[in-house]
């Protein structure tokens, strides 16, 4: 139970980090400096939620298919590299960016 809370706020910390203007313009170059405060909000939502699923999924991959690859001598399957590459974009909070404006052509959205 211990390390299902640690990871859990290992996640929450470093989601609201990644969803941080300072991170965005850094890392991403998006410049918040002239948003509204509902872009501001909007890009926050976006991001913190990206990475929280992209923590959601690994923690998914560690707790129940590590153990079956390790021991059992399994392959790892297409659905793993599908969780491990979610669980990448969105942990660095580029999955709102990628569902957005490269899959669904939404330039409103991500400056």
């Amino acid at each position: 139970m211990l390390p299902l809370i640690i990871y859990s706020l290992i996640s929450i910390i470093c989601s609201v980090c990644v969803a941080t203007p300072h991170y965005l313009k850094e890392i991403h170059s998006v410049n918040l400096s002239g948003a509204s405060r509902t872009q501001k909000a909007q890009q926050f939502i976006l991001n913190f939620f990206g990475s929280i699923l992209g923590w959601f999924m690994l923690g998914y991959f560690l707790a129940f298919r590590l153990d079956p690859l390790i021991y059992s001598g399994a392959m790892i399957e297409w659905k793993d590299l599908f969780v491990l590459l979610i669980a990448f974009y969105g942990i660095t909070s580029y999955l709102p960016y990628i569902l957005l404006v490269k899959a669904f052509d939404v330039k409103g959205f991500i400056k």
